[in-house]
């Protein structure tokens, strides 16, 4: 099975859509993101705002139609509920991409760009305090995967990736002044000063119209 979860939350086995109701979804994505927990830690999480003794319950009936799928999604051992361990998860897997860039800067070469291109929110729509948290710390990783993967492919002369990047990172967080610098040396390193100029001004007036504040020095200096 695939459960994805950029985007929104998606399981399927095979080309099938494995549909679990919305508390069963909650469920699982908690799961997902925390690794494992214990039931009274998913009842606490999933229903903070209600008894303890009834949120063991809504638990339970969660676990109850869960099991109703037919299918191993979750398992309980020595009393922590975890993922099943053949369940591919589209988080993970871009984690295991994004702390290898992180950790290692060189080798997003070799990773290649089309993998490092934003993979958009993280179970958009939801609200939960854990999924907010979690939904955040996600977005500022692939702001600084982006960045940093632009930065590398820039030093590598590849500048259409370097330029694919840095534009996802200025497209998510409109005002962060990092990626705009990335373009505009992009730009001047392809010896497009025009473009370059255009996107200085562009920045400017984001952040004097957004933020009431100027571009800084580090900026500034590159033209």
């Amino acid at each position: 099975m695939k459960l994805t979860l950029f985007n929104g939350f998606v399981l399927r086995q095979a080309d099938l859509q494995v549909r679990v109701p919305l508390n069963c979804q909650r469920l699982i994505a908690l799961i997902t993101l925390r690794t494992s927990l214990t039931r009274e830690q998913a009842s606490g999480t999933l229903w903070p705002d209600i008894p303890a003794g009834r949120a063991c319950a809504r638990l339970r009936t969660a676990l109850w139609r869960l099991r109703g799928t037919g299918r191993d999604i979750l398992r309980s051992d020595k009393g922590q509920l975890s993922l099943d361990e053949g369940i591919e998860v589209d988080l993970r897997d871009w984690l295991a991409v994004a702390l290898q860039v992180i950790d290692r800067p060189e080798c997003v070469v070799t990773v290649g760009w089309a993998a490092l291109r934003p993979c958009g929110d993280l179970l958009p729509g939801w609200y939960d305090d854990w999924v907010l948290l979690e939904r955040e710390r996600v977005r500022q990783l692939q702001l600084h995967v982006l960045e940093t993967a632009a930065d590398q492919f820039l030093r590598a002369g590849r500048y259409a990736a370097a330029l694919e990047l840095a534009l996802g990172a200025m497209h998510m967080e409109p005002t962060r002044e990092s990626a705009h610098r990335l373009v505009v040396r992009i730009h001047l390193a392809e010896g497009n000063r025009g473009e370059a100029r255009r996107q200085f001004d562009r920045c400017h007036d984001l952040l004097i119209r957004e933020l009431g504040v100027r571009p800084s020095e580090e900026l500034r200096a590159l033209l």
